[in-house]
């Protein structure tokens, strides 16, 4: 029984024990660090940027472009989706644009972001297509699922449609 408790005490220290043992053999087997580098030197090279300021600087302008990219895609992603959430038409319109958009995989939309904008503009524009759609279809989903006796009240009470 103390053996067991001990067990499931550890149970995550030796899992990542027996994961970085597997790494440090096939390191030494494939003997390549460009291929695969050891636990050692992987972990040497993250203490040592660790130290660098350049290091901070690229986590912040990197964290910078892709919260844009979020609050370009939000902002855009409620507006239109409110939009077409109050007309059909519309949304008829934009549907199989932002369904073709939610297809495409991620990384040909990468390799085709580097190829049309600088590079530090690529993270703001996949960040936004990837958000938008799902910004946009929630929005859409919201307004459609509108409690139909809170929309009667608003009709009795005469609230405008669009509370303006």
């Amino acid at each position: 029984m103390k053996n067991s408790i001990l067990l499931s005490k550890y149970r995550n220290f030796f899992i990542i024990i027996f994961w970085i043992t597997v790494w440090e053999i096939l390191s030494l087997i494939i003997n390549q660090e460009i291929y695969l580098p050891s636990p050692f030197a992987t972990f040497k090279s993250l203490f040592d940027l660790m130290f660098d300021k350049v290091t901070y600087i690229t986590i912040f302008y990197s964290t910078y472009r892709t919260l844009t990219g979020f609050l370009i895609s939000t902002f855009y992603g409620v507006i239109m989706g409110f939009v077409c959430g109050m007309n059909k038409s519309v949304y008829n319109l934009l549907n199989p644009l932002v369904s073709i958009i939610r297809t495409v995989p991620v990384m040909s939309i990468i390799i085709i972001a580097i190829m049309w904008f600088k590079d530090t503009n690529v993270p703001v524009f996949v960040a936004f297509l990837m958000c938008f759609p799902i910004i946009w279809t929630n929005t859409i989903q919201g307004i459609y699922s509108a409690d139909n006796k809170l929309l009667q009240l608003c009709k009795i009470y005469n609230i405008k449609k669009y509370g303006l």
